[in-house]
């Protein structure tokens, strides 16, 4: 068992969520929406498909430049409120990436809204934008609550 949880989008075809359920995948977060306006076309098909396979199931928001707490209205209007709530804070080869002070925003909004925060995924950019603020302790970004 690998004890895993896959993050997919529309650009991956997962043949059976079943056959993934068995090689050890524990869950799958799915990409949902990017910016104000875009809404995977696969994600309900496959949200019902990694249900069905008795698989724990998220969903995560590609953060751009731009009205954070919009980008996390249409977010919560695509997915909901009660499933695990990701937001993608990276950089954006589309365009302009989210700044730290809209990442802030929007799990501070996510959670004024749901009561709790959402997780975060991200890689240099995380690192890049909290030496970028100075910011050196955890206590100084409410990201470190997600």
């Amino acid at each position: 068992m690998i004890n895993t949880i896959i993050d997919i989008s529309h650009y991956n075809t997962i043949q059976s969520f079943t056959n993934a359920s068995q090689a050890g995948i524990l869950g799958v977060i799915h990409k949902a929406t990017q910016a104000f306006g875009y809404f995977d076309p696969t994600f309900n098909q496959n949200r019902e498909k990694v249900v069905a396979a008795g698989l724990l199931f998220g969903a995560y928001h590609f953060g751009v430049a731009g009205d954070a707490v919009a980008q996390a209205d249409f977010f919560l209007s695509k997915v909901g409120k009660d499933t695990l709530l990701v937001l993608d804070f990276e950089g954006n080869p589309q365009g302009h990436d989210m700044s730290l002070v809209e990442a802030e925003q929007f799990v501070h909004y996510i959670n004024q809204v749901t009561g709790r925060y959402p997780g975060l995924y991200s890689g240099h950019a995380i690192k890049e934008a909290l030496s970028n603020a100075g910011i050196t302790q955890p206590d100084h970004t409410e990201l470190s609550n997600c």
